[in-house]
């Protein structure tokens, strides 16, 4: 059980029931820099050194699932926000789908406050934390599953499985290759057309088809910073798998960003067998015993 805050005991003590609540979202980003702070009240509040925004953007929760097991508690926020620049760039829904909130911390609490004119903070309570896990855009905010923090208890015993495909990402620590040796930067083309679910090359790469499931970044134009992955790729441009929100126009500039099928081919091509973490011979189930 968690300990209820002096000033909000004494107050009830005092015979003092009545006062206001307010919830206090702060959700941390995974570069542990990045940190929203943000509040159910109808103005900006400043509380414990920070600040917390209030209605921008709106937020709606629901009820959370708790039990004395292991089992995972959840909990579902909805962010609303008809601001189109969130945090100074695309909307609240724009930059969640494409990632901004990926593997970020949530800490929900409440606030309680006396009913004087000041409206005097009396203590905090912090009622769930854990890890944002998945992301569904809804009208024009996002809705936001999050799990306790001992999900990250969940985990596969063993860690690795032995699969035919690669089990590291793509130049992540365990590839150790370097993102920027396979980033290339192209001009958006005249011809064929640009859409949002095609950019065109003005100077094809000699080999399209590496970009095949790897991203585009736009860096400047309508759709700058926007990032999408790439479906296919070939001689005219990419085809990416979902469609950007701004159409990109002539003469804009992306960045490609490689993709890795996680064969044992691919990473001899590259000379990186060293590092795969493939298992190309494990027998098929049907011929183990």
């Amino acid at each position: 059980m968690k300990p209820i805050p002096g000033p909000i005991a004494a107050a009830w003590a005092n015979g003092f029931p009545s006062m206001s609540l307010v919830e206090l979202y702060t959700v941390t980003l995974v570069d542990e820099v990045t940190i929203f702070h943000w509040c159910t009240w109808d103005h900006d509040l400043l509380w414990d050194f920070d600040t917390y925004t209030a209605q921008n953007p709106f937020l709606k929760r629901g009820k959370w699932r708790l039990s004395n097991s292991m089992e995972v508690p959840t909990l579902d926020v909805q962010i609303l926000s008809l601001v189109t620049g969130f945090s100074g760039g695309l909307s609240v829904r724009a930059q969640a789908t494409q990632g901004l909130f990926d593997g970020a911390t949530l800490q929900l609490s409440e606030l309680y406050l006396d009913n004087s004119d000041n409206f005097n903070p009396l203590g905090e309570i912090e009622i769930f934390g854990g890890v944002i896990s998945t992301l569904e855009p809804k009208g024009s905010g996002v809705l936001m599953k999050v799990k306790g923090a001992n999900n990250k208890l969940d985990l596969s015993a063993p860690r690795r499985l032995y699969q035919i495909g690669c089990n590291n990402t793509f130049c992540d620590s365990g590839c150790t290759l370097s993102r920027a040796a396979f980033t290339t930067s192209f001009i958006v083309a005249a011809a064929p057309t640009p859409t949002r679910s095609f950019i065109p090359w003005a100077t094809p790469p000699g080999t399209p088809a590496n970009f095949q499931l790897g991203t585009l970044t736009m860096t400047n134009g309508p759709a700058s910073g926007q990032s999408m992955d790439i479906e296919f790729a070939d001689a005219d441009g990419c085809y990416l798998a979902f469609p950007l929100y701004n159409t990109p126009v002539v003469g804009n500039t992306f960045d490609a960003f490689e993709g890795c099928p996680k064969t044992r081919t691919v990473c001899e091509g590259r000379s990186n067998d060293q590092n795969g973490l493939w298992f190309p011979y494990i027998p098929a189930a049907e011929t183990a015993f």
